[in-house]
C-alpha cells in the first residue's frame, strides 16, 4: 500500500479460546445471508449454544470444474472434505514445528457471528455450509446447514484512463470525470509470476480493507488526479518497475476489471 501509511497489522486471529468449554452434543445452527454483492457476500450464523465450535465453507457452481469438491455434492460431503483439508494443513504445520495454536483456535468459531466472504464469482450460484465440529477428534457433530444464493452481475462500468508519467509526477485522467474510481501501485518485486492477476487481487483486497475499516470514501478519486512520487513515497527506487491498477468503484466494490500499466521509475537518485 503506497498512497497512505495506515498502520502495521500483525494479528493472530483467534476464533475460539482453547480454554473455553466446548460441547460435543449437537447445537441448533441457523445461517442467514444478509447482503449479496457481485464479488462479496455478508452472512450471519446463530448458534443455540455459545460453547458449540463450528466451521464454515463456501462453494460455487464453478467448483464443479475442480476435483476436490463439487457444487452438486451434499453439504455433508463438502463439510467432510473441507474438514479433512483443514486437518492436513494443521498436521503439516505441526510437523514443521510452526504450529502456534490449537485446531480449535486456528479454524473454529463460536457464538453468534457475522461474516463476509470475498473474491466470490459474480453472477454465479453459491452455497455456504456451516457445520459443528469436535475440534479434539476433528469430526462433524450433527448435520451441516447450507444456504444458497446468487451473486449479482458485476456492473462493469465502461471507463478508460489516460495515465501519464512525467519524471516524478503521475497524472490520471479518467474518461468520465464524474465516476469515482480507486487506484494504487506496487513494485514488481512484490508480485508473483502473474502481475496482472496479482495487481487485481492487490487492489481488490486493498479496497475491501478500506471498506472494513470505514475509510473507503477517503481513498476514492474523481476527475483528474496528480500524484508526486517523491513527495508521497520516499521508498521509490530508481530503475525499479512498478505496476499501477485503476478501476471504477460502485456499491462498495470494484465495478470493473482493473486496468493495469507498468512503468520504470526513472526519477530520483
Amino acid at each position: 500500500m503506497k498512497r497512505i501509511v495506515l498502520f502495521a497489522l500483525s494479528l493472530l486471529l483467534v476464533c475460539c479460546n482453547s480454554e473455553d468449554k466446548t460441547i460435543t452434543t449437537p447445537a441448533t445452527i441457523e445461517v442467514s445471508v444478509d447482503k449479496v454483492g457481485a464479488t462479496k457476500v455478508w452472512f450471519s450464523v446463530k448458534s443455540s449454544s455459545p460453547d458449540a465450535a463450528y466451521i464454515y465453507r463456501g462453494v460455487s457452481d464453478f467448483d464443479d470444474m475442480e476435483d476436490i469438491v463439487k457444487f452438486t455434492d451434499s453439504d455433508q460431503v463438502i463439510a467432510s472434505k473441507y474438514l479433512e483439508y483443514l486437518s492436513e494443513i494443521y498436521e503439516m504445520a505441526y510437523t514443521n514445528d510452526i504450529q502456534i495454536s490449537s485446531f480449535q483456535d486456528a479454524f473454529c468459531f463460536k457464538g453468534n457471528r457475522s461474516f463476509s466472504m470475498v473474491h466470490v464469482g459474480s453472477n454465479m450460484k453459491h452455497r455456504i455450509i456451516v457445520f459443528q465440529v469436535n475440534p479434539d477428534t476433528r469430526t462433524i457433530i450433527g448435520e451441516p446447514v447450507g444456504v444458497e444464493f446468487t451473486t449479482q452481475e458485476l456492473p462493469d462500468i465502461e471507463m478508460d484512463f489516460d495515465v501519464k508519467i512525467d519524471g516524478d509526477v503521475l497524472t490520471i485522467i479518467p474518461s468520465d470525470p464524474e465516476q469515482e474510481y480507486i487506484w494504487d501501485y506496487e513494485s514488481a518485486i512484490y508480485l508473483e509470476s502473474e502481475p496482472l492477476i496479482d495487481m487485481y487481487n492487490y487492489l481488490y483486497d486493498l479496497t475491501d480493507m478500506y471498506e472494513q475499516y470505514g475509510f473507503a470514501d477517503q481513498m476514492l478519486s474523481k476527475g483528474t488526479e496528480t500524484y508526486v512520487f517523491s513527495k508521497d513515497n520516499t521508498r521509490m527506487v530508481k530503475g525499479m518497475t512498478y505496476y499501477i491498477a485503476i478501476a471504477p468503484y460502485a456499491n462498495h466494490e470494484i465495478a470493473a476489471i482493473p486496468q493495469i500499466w507498468s512503468f520504470e521509475y526513472l526519477a530520483g537518485q
